[in-house]
This record gives structure tokens, C-alpha cells and sequence, in this order.
């Protein structure tokens, strides 16, 4: 219910302005792709890091060095694992849409050596049990969470 009424209102407002730019659909879609070109334009410049961003190789080499044998569970951060020379690792993926890809390793059989992920992520959150029994958080990288099996 709520729904329609937002869409009856949005196109109150708009209407308004549709029929000051005419009734040409390439003129709109001009006009849309520019707004959305400005929304763009603004986010890489301020909330986006990806010109100055280095957390991802900086989690990389502490994982390369610290856990060059073992095993790496590594949660919604592709990039790390990209980065790992350690070729026993186990990759988790939450895209928008589209089902999980991959297996939570934090419920297998033999537990990996090492954690990273995010705080909050929902894989993380889900075996918390596993996580609080098994590991040791031992720090903290650019926002990277890193835990250690300790059992």
C-alpha cells in the first residue's frame, strides 16, 4: 500500500517537470544518465577510496606472512584472497541478488587456521559460536578483522 502511494506522489513532483523538458524520451535519458554520471562523479571523490585504498593488500601481506602454511578463511573481501600466495584458502561471497558463492568454512569439518573478514559480516555473524570457541582475534588491519585458531 505504502508503495503505490510514494510512486502517485514521486510522479506529482516530477510531473511537473517532465512537462517543462517535453515529452522527448532521448531528452529524459540524456538528462537521467547525466544525473547519474554527477552522482558518480561526486562519490569517487569523496566517500570512495579507491585511488588512496591499500587496506586489502595491507591484510594480504600480514596473512602472507604470518600464515604462509596454513589455512586462510577469507570472508566477502575478494582481493585479499587474490593477494594470498597461500593457495589453501577458502572464499566466501555475498553478492547483492544473487545466492552466496561459496561455503561458510567456519562450519567444516577442520576448521581453518585463520579468519579475515569485516566486522558484522553475515557469515562472520552466523558461526560466532565456532568463532568465539576456536579463535583469537590478533589484530586488526585497515579495518580487517583477524582471528587465529587457537584449538
Amino acid at each position: 500500500m505504502l508503495l503505490p502511494d510514494a510512486l502517485e506522489h514521486f510522479f506529482r513532483i516530477v510531473g511537473g517537470y517532465l512537462k517543462k523538458i517535453g515529452s522527448h524520451p532521448v531528452r529524459f535519458a540524456y538528462i537521467a544518465v547525466a544525473v547519474l554520471v554527477l552522482f558518480q562523479f561526486i562519490e569517487l571523490f569523496t566517500v570512495s577510496k579507491l585511488f588512496s585504498s591499500d587496506s586489502d593488500l595491507k591484510a594480504a601481506a600480514y596473512l602472507n606472512d604470518h600464515f604462509q602454511s596454513g589455512s586462510i578463511a577469507v570472508f566477502n573481501a575478494p582481493v585479499v584472497s587474490d593477494f594470498l600466495v597461500n593457495q589453501n584458502s577458502y572464499l566466501i561471497l555475498d553478492l547483492t541478488g544473487m545466492p552466496p558463492v561459496g561455503q561458510n568454512p567456519l562450519f567444516l569439518k577442520v576448521l581453518p587456521d585463520a579468519v579475515v573478514s569485516y566486522p558484522g559480516q553475515k557469515f562472520l555473524a552466523a558461526g560466532q559460536a565456532v568463532l568465539m570457541k576456536n579463535y583469537a582475534k590478533v589484530g586488526t588491519i585497515e579495518g580487517y578483522q583477524i582471528y587465529k585458531r587457537i584449538r
